[in-house]
């Protein structure tokens, strides 16, 4: 049962840098890649953290500004040292992986709430949401380059 689950959670991430690597274009899926990576963060803290003990608690509109939180806080933890390191992340790009993050975290907290997420804690939502992220984090990044 835990290998699905880490296997589903790393699945978006790893996709990204394979077809990066395969097609030697690397450098064009790095901020898709940390944005997945965020997500996927993000995700697996709020059903650890917020989903099962307080977050159902939560009316909407404070569900929805918890899960972004939690959304902008792992997108931070994630984009951390990439920005004081690497050439290749500027300002707009982790804007746009801490927006597109809050915005996937949002919607995995309103669709959740009133389902635990022990049930089912890596589905198709969080999978879709994962690799939407990337794809969305993809479309910006090719617009911005080229």
């Amino acid at each position: 049962m835990r290998v699905r689950l880490v296997f589903r959670a790393v699945l978006a991430p790893f996709m990204l840098l394979t077809i990066g690597n395969m097609f030697r274009i690397g450098p064009l899926f790095y901020v898709p890649f940390l944005g997945t990576c965020a997500c996927v963060l993000a995700i697996t803290l709020w059903n650890h953290v917020g989903g099962p003990t307080g977050g159902t608690a939560l009316a909407l509109p404070g569900r929805i500004a918890a899960t972004a939180a939690v959304g902008s806080a792992a997108a931070a933890v994630v984009l951390a040292l990439p920005l004081l390191l690497s050439p290749l992340l500027s300002g707009f790009a982790a804007a746009g992986v801490g927006a597109t993050v809050a915005l996937a975290s949002a919607v995995n907290g309103t669709v959740q709430r009133g389902r635990s997420p022990a049930d089912d804690p890596w589905g198709g939502l969080q999978l879709g949401l994962a690799f939407a992220t990337g794809g969305l984090l993809l479309l910006l990044e090719g617009g911005c380059t080229g």
